[in-house]
């Protein structure tokens, strides 16, 4: 799986705390700041960049938690 869709699907995993309407608003305020989850060169510096914009140090260091939990998730699976 390419970096960037990986990237893409422990996000979105990691929004599912926020609930539809919350993960739908944060998806639209991440392509109102310029980041395409479809990229393929998506990132977590993209993606955390503009979450601390948005949210605040704090909140975006909580989703940066998250991220990562999701990301090692996958990965274990794949063991």
């Amino acid at each position: 799986m390419p970096q960037g869709q990986i990237i893409r699907q422990a996000f979105e995993n990691a929004l599912d705390a926020l609930g539809e309407s919350g993960r739908r608003a944060l998806i639209e305020d991440l392509l109102n700041n310029g980041v395409f989850l479809n990229d393929p060169e998506i990132n977590l510096i993209k993606i955390m960049t503009v979450l601390r914009n948005l949210l605040g140090d704090e909140v975006a260091d909580t989703m940066a938690e998250r991220i990562i939990i999701k990301l090692d998730e996958m990965y274990s699976v794949q063991k």
